[in-house]
């Protein structure tokens, strides 16, 4: 048979064939056979039957893992179990293990009239119309949820930046720095008989003011009584820090006893945690 000018045999020459009508193009040409459905029926139920008893090989395992084998998934297997089942072998270079016998057997089936052939065709095909197409749309659903998560997290971090400036704001009103907002916070009980003395002496300032807004009420209500404008702070004029026992009876109390201020917070088996990257305070206070 001669050659063509560019020196490959007419056998050798690509033919282009539409994927689709990859599996009616072998069947025209009798590659393989119309009832090849049927005989690959036979093939998986067999293929089921062999994978019943395999040896413990992890690149096996990874092949059968798979939902569907196919003719060159058995190819593999069987190179690999002639490593595996090798001291099988007898004098004449065959196998005696059962195992080697059913996979070639499948082997068989599947090169019987190219039943691989019409098989492989026909999962291109699906592969192509349908499996690809589905993965395409999943991978466009992937790349949209990681897309709105991307653009959560840039609204979660920028929220968390501003609840920590508030944070900080609010600790800052406070007089505080934050790192134990509990015992701080306790903490300013300490202050407050030096806010008690700083009001005290401010009222005692206020006499003018006290004298004028009393001259003020009866200009504009003459019938109102002094006694009763601004009893408070007179009160605290001529007392000072007194008792409510004195402020409701009048009557200075023989004995005073001074609370004593604890602002010591004890330890607690739960921690407040401040992550401003993920707000989930274990412990509110």
């Amino acid at each position: 048979m001669e050659a063509t000018d560019s020196g490959f045999l007419p056998e050798s020459l690509p033919i282009d064939v539409h994927y689709n009508k990859l599996l009616d193009w072998l069947v025209d040409r009798k590659h393989c056979t119309t009832g090849w459905q049927s005989k690959a029926y036979a093939v998986r139920e067999k293929i089921s039957q062999a994978v019943q008893d395999m040896p413990a090989v992890q690149e096996i395992t990874q092949l059968l893992r798979g939902s569907y084998i196919n003719y060159y998934h058995c190819l593999r297997i069987v190179e690999l179990l002639k490593i595996s089942e090798a001291d099988t072998k007898n004098f004449f270079g065959q196998y005696s293990s059962k195992r080697m016998k059913d996979w070639r057997e499948v082997l068989q089936l599947y090169e019987k009239e190219n039943l691989f052939l019409a098989e492989s065709a026909s999962m291109l095909a699906r592969y192509v119309n349908y499996e690809i197409p589905a993965t395409k749309r999943q991978i466009l659903r992937c790349q949209q949820i990681q897309r709105e998560c991307s653009r959560k997290e840039s609204e979660c971090t920028a929220n968390a930046v501003l609840l920590r400036n508030k944070f900080l704001a609010l600790c800052r009103d406070l007089k505080i720095e934050g790192n134990d907002v509990k015992s701080e916070l306790r903490g300013l009980v300490d202050e407050l008989p030096s806010v008690y003395e700083t009001v005290l002496e401010r009222i005692k300032g206020l006499d003018e003011c006290v004298k004028y807004y009393e001259e003020f009420v009866l200009f504009i209500a003459p019938s109102a009584s002094g006694s009763t404008m601004l009893a408070m702070i007179k009160f605290m004029r001529l007392h000072g820090n007194a008792t409510v026992y004195q402020w409701r009876t009048g009557k200075v109390p023989d004995r005073v006893l001074a609370p004593v201020i604890q602002a010591t917070v004890e330890e607690e088996n739960t921690e407040t945690v401040w992550d401003f990257y993920c707000v989930q305070p274990r412990d509110a206070f």
